[in-house]
């Protein structure tokens, strides 16, 4: 299988509800990094950084954890506040057509 393991890396990679909660489902199931690896098909040290907050999985990867966590750790849980803000100011399509923005 491919290994894709490209990530969102930065200061602020850990500062999302994404890491910490990935973290608990391994911890509450005593998954180690290794066996994770291996079922969404990348390494261990990308997983262990997940895990760790000290990067973020790009956006294919968020949708396979999600995926194999069985929505436990939700793909939009690995966004940071700033990318939040914009998707919850997106408001959804109209039939009437997009309104004027405040």
């Amino acid at each position: 299988m491919a290994n894709y393991t490209q990530n969102k890396r930065g200061p602020d990679a850990g500062a999302c509800e994404g890491a910490t909660r990935f973290a608990e489902f391994l911890e509450q199931r005593s998954l180690t990094y290794e066996s994770v690896a291996g079922a969404v098909g990348t390494n261990r040290g990308t997983v262990c950084s997940w895990a760790l907050g000290k990067s973020r999985p790009r956006h294919e990867w968020r949708l396979a954890l999600e995926t194999f966590t069985r929505g436990e750790v939700p793909a939009l849980a690995w966004l940071l506040d700033t990318e939040r803000a914009v998707v919850e100011f997106a408001a959804p399509w109209d039939e009437q057509g997009p309104e004027e923005a405040p």
